[in-house]
Protein backbone atom coordinates (compact mmCIF):
# COMPACT_ATOMS: atom_id res chain seq x y z
CA UNK A 1 0.00 0.00 0.00
CA UNK A 2 2.83 2.39 0.77
CA UNK A 3 4.25 1.71 -2.69
CA UNK A 4 0.93 2.78 -4.21
CA UNK A 5 1.00 6.09 -2.36
CA UNK A 6 4.62 6.73 -3.34
CA UNK A 7 3.89 5.98 -6.98
CA UNK A 8 0.81 8.22 -6.99
CA UNK A 9 2.75 11.08 -5.43
CA UNK A 10 5.51 10.77 -8.04
CA UNK A 11 3.03 10.60 -10.92
CA UNK A 12 1.23 13.68 -9.61
CA UNK A 13 4.45 15.65 -9.21
CA UNK A 14 5.77 14.68 -12.65
CA UNK A 15 2.47 15.44 -14.34
CA UNK A 16 2.32 18.89 -12.77
CA UNK A 17 5.88 19.63 -13.83
CA UNK A 18 5.25 18.44 -17.39
CA UNK A 19 2.11 20.53 -17.78
CA UNK A 20 3.93 23.58 -16.48
CA UNK A 21 6.73 23.16 -19.03
CA UNK A 22 4.42 22.55 -21.99
CA UNK A 23 1.93 25.35 -21.28
CA UNK A 24 2.24 28.68 -23.15
CA UNK A 25 3.42 31.67 -21.16
CA UNK A 26 -0.04 33.25 -20.93
CA UNK A 27 -1.64 29.96 -19.92
CA UNK A 28 1.11 29.33 -17.41
CA UNK A 29 0.63 32.79 -15.89
CA UNK A 30 -3.12 32.17 -15.63
CA UNK A 31 -2.50 28.75 -14.12
CA UNK A 32 -0.10 30.18 -11.58
CA UNK A 33 -2.71 32.80 -10.64
CA UNK A 34 -5.35 30.09 -10.24
CA UNK A 35 -3.02 28.05 -8.05
CA UNK A 36 -2.25 31.13 -5.95
CA UNK A 37 -5.98 31.78 -5.51
CA UNK A 38 -6.69 28.13 -4.70
CA UNK A 39 -3.91 28.03 -2.12
CA UNK A 40 -5.78 30.62 -0.04
CA UNK A 41 -9.03 28.59 0.02
CA UNK A 42 -10.27 25.96 2.43
CA UNK A 43 -12.58 23.08 1.58
CA UNK A 44 -14.73 20.75 3.61
CA UNK A 45 -16.31 17.33 3.23
CA UNK A 46 -19.14 15.63 5.08
CA UNK A 47 -19.78 11.94 4.54
CA UNK A 48 -21.25 8.70 5.83
CA UNK A 49 -18.83 5.84 6.56
CA UNK A 50 -19.60 2.13 6.50
CA UNK A 51 -16.87 0.61 8.66
CA UNK A 52 -15.47 -2.89 9.02
CA UNK A 53 -13.65 -3.78 12.22
CA UNK A 54 -11.78 -6.90 13.21
CA UNK A 55 -10.53 -8.19 16.55
CA UNK A 56 -10.30 -12.02 16.60
CA UNK A 57 -8.77 -11.96 20.10
CA UNK A 58 -12.00 -10.76 21.70
CA UNK A 59 -14.95 -11.70 19.48
CA UNK A 60 -16.31 -14.80 17.76
CA UNK A 61 -16.90 -15.23 14.01
CA UNK A 62 -13.40 -14.06 13.12
CA UNK A 63 -13.78 -11.01 15.34
CA UNK A 64 -15.66 -8.95 12.72
CA UNK A 65 -18.00 -6.05 13.47
CA UNK A 66 -19.52 -3.33 11.26
CA UNK A 67 -20.21 0.02 12.95
CA UNK A 68 -21.25 3.25 11.19
CA UNK A 69 -19.75 6.73 11.41
CA UNK A 70 -20.34 10.32 10.27
CA UNK A 71 -17.11 11.96 9.09
CA UNK A 72 -16.01 15.49 8.35
CA UNK A 73 -12.84 16.73 6.64
CA UNK A 74 -11.37 20.24 6.64
CA UNK A 75 -8.57 20.77 4.14
CA UNK A 76 -6.33 23.41 2.64
CA UNK A 77 -4.03 23.31 -0.41
CA UNK A 78 -0.34 23.53 0.50
CA UNK A 79 0.98 23.28 -3.07
CA UNK A 80 -0.87 22.75 -6.41
CA UNK A 81 -0.59 18.98 -5.87
CA UNK A 82 -0.56 18.53 -2.08
CA UNK A 83 -3.23 19.29 0.55
CA UNK A 84 -3.25 19.12 4.32
CA UNK A 85 -6.37 17.71 5.99
CA UNK A 86 -7.93 17.40 9.44
CA UNK A 87 -10.45 14.54 9.74
CA UNK A 88 -13.07 14.23 12.49
CA UNK A 89 -15.55 11.37 12.92
CA UNK A 90 -18.36 10.47 15.31
CA UNK A 91 -20.13 7.14 15.66
CA UNK A 92 -23.67 6.83 14.27
CA UNK A 93 -24.44 3.18 15.06
CA UNK A 94 -22.87 0.02 16.46
CA UNK A 95 -23.27 -3.72 16.14
CA UNK A 96 -23.92 -6.49 18.64
CA UNK A 97 -21.09 -9.03 18.56
CA UNK A 98 -20.50 -12.23 20.52
CA UNK A 99 -17.68 -12.28 23.05
CA UNK A 100 -15.15 -15.06 23.39
CA UNK A 101 -14.95 -14.44 27.16
CA UNK A 102 -17.28 -14.80 28.93
CA UNK A 103 -18.94 -17.18 26.49
CA UNK A 104 -22.52 -16.69 25.27
CA UNK A 105 -22.43 -12.93 26.00
CA UNK A 106 -22.46 -10.01 23.59
CA UNK A 107 -21.21 -6.44 23.37
CA UNK A 108 -22.43 -3.40 21.43
CA UNK A 109 -19.34 -2.19 19.56
CA UNK A 110 -19.50 1.41 18.31
CA UNK A 111 -16.87 3.96 17.29
CA UNK A 112 -17.13 6.99 19.55
CA UNK A 113 -14.70 9.47 17.93
CA UNK A 114 -12.01 9.58 15.26
CA UNK A 115 -9.37 12.29 14.81
CA UNK A 116 -6.82 12.17 12.00
CA UNK A 117 -4.21 14.36 10.28
CA UNK A 118 -3.29 13.65 6.66
CA UNK A 119 -1.05 14.71 3.79
CA UNK A 120 -3.13 14.34 0.62
CA UNK A 121 -1.41 14.23 -2.80
CA UNK A 122 -4.02 15.24 -5.39
CA UNK A 123 -4.21 14.97 -9.19
CA UNK A 124 -6.74 17.16 -11.02
CA UNK A 125 -8.54 15.47 -13.94
CA UNK A 126 -10.84 17.92 -15.71
CA UNK A 127 -13.90 18.38 -13.49
CA UNK A 128 -12.71 15.78 -11.03
CA UNK A 129 -9.69 14.65 -9.07
CA UNK A 130 -8.11 11.56 -7.57
CA UNK A 131 -6.17 11.61 -4.32
CA UNK A 132 -4.31 9.54 -1.75
CA UNK A 133 -4.19 10.09 1.99
CA UNK A 134 -1.37 9.20 4.35
CA UNK A 135 -1.40 10.22 7.98
CA UNK A 136 -2.12 9.27 11.56
CA UNK A 137 -5.48 8.58 13.23
CA UNK A 138 -6.70 8.21 16.81
CA UNK A 139 -9.86 6.19 17.51
CA UNK A 140 -11.94 5.83 20.67
CA UNK A 141 -14.76 3.34 21.15
CA UNK A 142 -17.95 3.43 23.18
CA UNK A 143 -17.52 2.36 26.79
CA UNK A 144 -17.60 -1.38 26.21
CA UNK A 145 -15.51 -3.34 28.70
CA UNK A 146 -14.62 -7.00 28.42
CA UNK A 147 -13.93 -9.01 31.63
CA UNK A 148 -10.33 -10.19 31.81
CA UNK A 149 -8.55 -12.44 34.32
CA UNK A 150 -5.96 -11.19 36.78
CA UNK A 151 -5.64 -7.94 38.72
CA UNK A 152 -6.87 -5.89 35.74
CA UNK A 153 -10.59 -6.61 35.72
CA UNK A 154 -11.43 -5.08 32.34
CA UNK A 155 -9.76 -4.45 29.01
CA UNK A 156 -10.75 -2.24 26.09
CA UNK A 157 -11.76 -3.50 22.67
CA UNK A 158 -8.36 -2.51 21.27
CA UNK A 159 -5.14 -2.39 23.26
CA UNK A 160 -4.00 0.66 21.28
CA UNK A 161 -6.23 3.20 19.60
CA UNK A 162 -3.84 5.11 17.30
CA UNK A 163 -2.17 3.99 14.09
CA UNK A 164 -0.84 5.00 10.71
CA UNK A 165 -3.77 5.57 8.38
CA UNK A 166 -4.04 5.64 4.58
CA UNK A 167 -6.49 5.54 1.70
CA UNK A 168 -7.43 6.36 -1.89
CA UNK A 169 -10.36 8.34 -3.27
CA UNK A 170 -11.76 10.68 -5.87
CA UNK A 171 -14.34 13.40 -6.46
CA UNK A 172 -16.46 14.87 -9.25
CA UNK A 173 -17.43 18.55 -9.35
CA UNK A 174 -21.20 19.13 -9.27
CA UNK A 175 -20.85 22.93 -9.39
CA UNK A 176 -18.05 25.48 -8.84
CA UNK A 177 -18.41 24.95 -5.09
CA UNK A 178 -19.94 21.50 -4.55
CA UNK A 179 -18.51 18.04 -5.32
CA UNK A 180 -19.41 14.38 -4.84
CA UNK A 181 -16.65 12.46 -3.02
CA UNK A 182 -15.87 8.82 -2.32
CA UNK A 183 -12.89 7.10 -0.70
CA UNK A 184 -11.70 3.91 0.94
CA UNK A 185 -9.64 4.36 4.12
CA UNK A 186 -7.74 2.15 6.53
CA UNK A 187 -7.98 3.97 9.87
CA UNK A 188 -6.34 1.40 12.10
CA UNK A 189 -4.22 -1.69 11.52
CA UNK A 190 -2.07 -3.27 14.22
CA UNK A 191 -1.34 -6.82 15.42
CA UNK A 192 -4.26 -8.48 13.65
CA UNK A 193 -6.71 -5.75 14.61
CA UNK A 194 -8.15 -3.53 11.89
CA UNK A 195 -10.68 -0.79 11.18
CA UNK A 196 -11.36 0.35 7.61
CA UNK A 197 -14.29 1.52 5.54
CA UNK A 198 -15.87 3.17 2.50
CA UNK A 199 -17.15 6.77 2.58
CA UNK A 200 -19.45 8.70 0.26
CA UNK A 201 -20.20 12.36 0.84
CA UNK A 202 -20.40 15.96 -0.37
CA UNK A 203 -17.59 18.49 -0.57
CA UNK A 204 -17.71 22.29 -0.48
CA UNK A 205 -15.06 24.88 -1.46
CA UNK A 206 -15.15 27.97 0.77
Amino acid sequence: MKKIFTALSLVTLLSTAALAQDAPADSQDASNQNHADAATNYYGELGFVSLRGKNPKLFTGGGSFKPKMLRGVLGKPITPWLNGELMLGIGSGGEQVRRLVPAATSADVEVKTLVGLYATPTLQLGKGKVFARLGYANITYSDVNIPAPGPIVTQGIFSKHDSLSWGLGGSIDLSPNFSLNADYMTYYKRKGEKLDGFTIGLGYKF
